[in-house]
């Protein structure tokens, strides 16, 4: 089987995690709400920003700021914080995933 083929395997499964279909459900929910989905995308463009300004070693107290009061705001709100809460767990899966994947690779390579 070619790598792609595993990979698409891969991605099928984990499309059926619990962890993707909710982060999914999430999603389609804070859609639902026009405005909402505005601000949540906003607050994640500010997020990327930040963490691209700290990699760069640039001034970022403002930024922190803006981003902690959005967070504060948003987090309030159930379907954004159902959306947080569904993206950590599946962040969590991801990252055991690749520790796994790592892992095994590791293993490999010990032989």
């Amino acid at each position: 089987m070619s790598l792609e083929k595993e990979i698409k395997s891969l991605v099928n499964a984990i499309q059926s995690t619990d962890e993707f279909k909710e982060l999914k459900n999430a999603r389609v929910d804070i859609e639902n709400y026009r405005g909402l989905k505005e601000e949540v995308d906003l607050f994640q463009k500010k997020q990327i920003e930040l963490y691209n300004l700290n990699m760069q070693g640039k001034e970022t107290a403002q930024l922190v700021l803006e981003v902690n009061k959005s967070f504060q705001k948003l987090s309030q709100i159930p379907e954004v914080n159902r959306l947080l809460k569904a993206g950590k767990a599946f962040n969590d899966m991801v990252y055991k995933l690749f520790q796994a994947i790592h892992s095994l690779i590791d293993s490999e390579l010990e032989k």
